[in-house]
């Protein structure tokens, strides 16, 4: 009898490990197939790029894993889950940076912003516009802006923007984008690519003491949800279910599936321009910023930072929201960075009464 029960203890502890690893090797290879995201163009395939939009809720799984594995004791998936973490931990940070004490600083030499407006749609009590205040109050250098269309012009208009915002004597637009600066621009050189009204344009900038810098303003496609679309789509991030992912997967990527190649080809043509531009003018100091509307886990962040410094990766501290839509905490505004300076701060200021995007804003110093 005692040999008997033993054999049925040792079939059922081999049938609950079996049971216990197989959920943890599906779950592996989803994680896996996300880390691949920013490596393979959606071009080629739409996976990565769909399982890294859930990557914060992915990210939320393998934590929660891992601490259960810790509190129960099982060492193997407990050290399997950390060695997981650290060799992803490039991944985790681009999406969670922990930088303390790196805000901005009064003592900067460069103060860099990129925001999507929105049209300025949003005003006060005295029908001022939002935006500009938020604006006023960091005083940047040099504003990238996107939507930044007056309603209820279709395009920018640049004796609106130059009203708007005095302190900025040079002032040009691309599409719906806009740069202003209180340096002068020496170079503008639109870059074209297939969509209506998005786009990227390149510029020199003459800084004091005889330095140059190229940037790049983007605004890469955005995928233009409705509201009923983004209910949706949260609710698949709120009830995560294995059972139903191929058919939410399937639907997903016929929606997003165009966007999704568009922004990637897009950014394959800035890549090229920005290098050409670089061999062209050997700046003092490159930025390429702007609305790309992907995630630091996506072909899109990857291509254009291509040998670049993400500035909020290097100072910011948590996920540095950027989209203002409720369970859809995504950072897809970016300011990237090389050359002869040094990022020392950056801030995410949540208004979401001004426009659907917050603001990032970087202060770099000369590194010489």
């Amino acid at each position: 009898m005692t040999t008997l029960r033993n054999k049925r203890v040792s079939i059922w502890r081999h049938t609950t490990r079996v049971i216990e690893l197989i959920p943890n090797l599906v779950f592996v290879g989803l994680y896996g197939i996300t880390m691949l995201s920013p490596f393979v163009s959606p071009v080629k395939s739409q996976i990565p790029a769909l399982f890294n939009l859930a990557f914060p809720a992915i990210l939320a799984v393998l934590l929660f894993l891992w601490f259960v594995y810790l509190i129960r004791g099982r060492w193997i998936y407990f050290l399997f889950y950390t060695l997981l973490m650290l060799f992803s931990s490039g991944y985790i940070l681009a999406y969670l940076p922990l930088n303390f004490g790196k805000r901005l600083s009064p003592r900067h030499d460069i103060r860099i912003m990129t925001y999507n407006v929105e049209s300025f749609l949003e005003r006060d009590k005295e029908d001022r516009l939002l935006a500009p205040q938020l604006i006023e109050r960091y005083q940047p250098d040099i504003i990238a802006l996107q939507e930044a269309t007056i309603y209820p012009d279709q395009f920018p208009v640049d004796t609106k923007l130059s009203k708007l915002f005095p302190d900025y004597p040079y002032v040009h637009i691309h599409r719906t984008q806009a740069l202003l600066s209180k340096y002068p621009i020496a170079v503008k050189s639109p870059i074209e690519y297939k969509q209506s009204n998005n786009g990227s344009c390149s510029y020199i900038i003459k800084l004091p003491d005889n330095r140059e810098l190229f940037l790049v303003n983007n605004h890469m496609e955005s995928y233009s949800l409705k509201d009923a679309e983004k209910a949706e789509y949260k609710s698949y991030l709120r009830d995560l279910s294995l059972k139903e992912l191929p058919r939410q997967l399937l639907k997903i990527k016929r929606r997003l599936g165009p966007s999704l190649n568009q922004r990637a080809a897009n950014a394959e043509t800035v890549e090229r321009q920005l290098h050409k531009g670089i061999d062209k003018y050997h700046p003092d100091v490159i930025v390429v910023l702007g609305d790309l509307n992907d995630t630091p886990m996506s072909y899109t962040y990857s291509t254009l930072r291509n040998g670049l410094r993400d500035a909020y990766k290097d100072t910011g501290l948590g996920l540095g929201v950027s989209y203002n839509e409720r369970l859809m905490p995504f950072r897809i505004d970016h300011i990237f960075y090389g050359g002869d300076v040094k990022v020392i701060g950056t801030e995410i200021p949540t208004q979401r009464r001004h426009s659907d995007h917050n603001p990032l804003i970087a202060d770099f110093i000369w590194r010489n």
